[in-house]
């Protein structure tokens, strides 16, 4: 006969194991097999590209939090999340407003004035960026 701690144990046993085979599968799912230490990026945060800037999203962050352009340069924000759609969306006014972007999806904007523009993706309102325009 089964004593009531040997219940118990078992249903911990049982516990622990859904637990990690549930906490493995959504690791694989948010990382969609990629090898977490794979840092061979397939794009430079510092390169310019064609007088634009370019910020990736990716991991849930901006790669660029705080970027300093000139007037009349433009920014292209491009979503390298897998499965997971992003905003840009100005923090005031009505400066800066994508649709969703999905996984290789882009949204471009020119600065044509200085000052500063924060913005935010609505989904995840923790990601938070800044462009700071200067003559």
């Amino acid at each position: 006969m089964f004593g009531f701690f040997d219940f118990m144990e078992r249903v911990a046993v049982v516990f622990i194991i859904v637990a990690v085979v549930i906490a493995i599968g959504s690791f694989l799912y948010v990382n969609d097999g990629r090898d977490i230490f794979d840092f061979d990026d397939d794009y430079d945060n510092d390169i310019e590209i064609s007088g634009d800037y370019k910020i990736y999203i990716e991991d849930f962050a901006f790669s660029r939090p705080v970027l300093r352009i000139k007037v009349g340069e433009d920014v292209v924000w491009e979503n390298k999340d897998r499965r997971i759609k992003h905003t840009i969306t100005s923090d005031s006014g009505g400066e800066l407003g994508s649709e969703l972007l999905g996984r290789d999806d882009t949204y471009r904007h020119i600065f044509n004035e200085v000052g500063e523009f924060e913005y935010h993706c609505i989904p995840h309102s923790y990601m938070r960026g800044k462009i700071i325009v200067e003559e």
